[in-house]
């Protein structure tokens, strides 16, 4: 089924641009599986944790509040953390609803699926401001909670990335796999973040030892064909050709919207962006709540012909 080919496609990509956005595979199931119960009285996500290889219960509520605290700033803007929550919530139900693994709903790795942080973990990461960053996201996760991003009646893939090139990404260009409401969209603010431009520099002798290429010379960059949107479709280098994705997991690239040229002795990857570019920018999410968008104007932003519904 496409809904299948795209879910395992978008694996390798996520694995290539942690924060991403969603999604996994078999290779974390423990052979031994068995359930461990939280205190928790509301139990109805199975969380795979990755490291321990045992499978927790948690309520819904616990584990929004740690996809967001993991996938997204705690010094964003609330209404960008209620559009994380919904989204990442919108992600656990899409997920659920077509995976076929029994022995878990969803892992804590952001590199199979999408990042869960426990409570341990989260005063390691945030020290002396736990206590304010944890009421400021289980505020946001509160005000939403249960609410879905729906199309047709479904719950929708809901992709999100750190951020964006200046326009998001169709799902066709880097999943391979149309889905009408991951289109192509304008973004406002990325390009004012402090991380959008980033540069890789490789050797003649590095790109040929990294790529385990036959070719050799300083003219080893033959084509660069990209989307509308900027998206590297296809860059011949040598004697091989590569998607913007697989080359950017080979050559560790911040994102498959690039541009390279060689230049005083190296090849100059000049790369914008952070992430796949699908779905929901996350830098612009906030750009857009600091400006006064509530969270539902921006996921529908993002999510074409989208509507929030509340389906706990």
């Amino acid at each position: 089924m496409k809904i299948y080919a795209l879910l395992t496609g978008l694996l390798c990509l996520i694995m290539i641009f942690c924060p991403l956005i969603c999604v996994g595979a078999g290779k974390y199931i423990n052979t031994e599986s068995h359930i461990e119960s939280t205190d928790n009285t509301d139990t109805d996500v199975n969380l795979l944790q990755t490291l321990s290889g045992k499978v927790v219960e948690i309520s819904a509520k616990d584990y929004i509040i740690g996809a967001v605290a993991a996938e997204m700033p705690a010094s964003y803007s609330t209404e960008a953390l209620k559009a994380q929550a919904v989204a990442s919530y919108t992600y656990y139900r899409w997920l659920k609803e077509n995976a076929d693994n029994a022995d878990y709903d969803i892992s804590d790795d952001s590199k199979a699926h999408q990042g869960y942080l426990s409570d341990e973990q989260l005063k390691e990461k945030w020290g002396d401001k736990y206590d304010s960053y944890k009421q400021k996201i289980e505020n946001a996760v509160m005000s939403v909670m249960g609410e879905c991003i729906m199309y047709e009646n479904e719950p929708i893939f809901a992709a999100f990335h750190a951020i964006s090139s200046g326009k998001t990404h169709s799902a066709s260009d880097v999943f391979g796999e149309a889905l009408p409401y991951l289109v192509s969209t304008s973004t406002v603010g990325d390009t004012l973040s402090p991380d959008f431009d980033s540069l890789a520099e490789y050797t003649p002798e590095e790109l040929i030892s990294t790529l385990s290429l036959k070719d050799t010379g300083d003219n080893l960059i033959k084509t660069i064909d990209t989307t509308d949107s900027g998206y590297v479709s296809k860059i011949t280098i040598g004697e091989k050709s590569y998607s913007g994705s697989e080359l950017a997991s080979l050559l560790g690239l911040r994102s498959p919207t690039f541009s390279a040229e060689y230049k005083n002795g190296k090849y100059v990857f000049s790369v914008k962006g952070y992430g796949h570019g699908v779905g929901m920018s996350q830098y612009s999410a906030d750009y857009m709540a600091r400006q006064g968008s509530t969270y539902k104007e921006i996921l529908v932003h993002f999510y074409k012909d989208t509507y929030i519904d509340k389906i706990l």
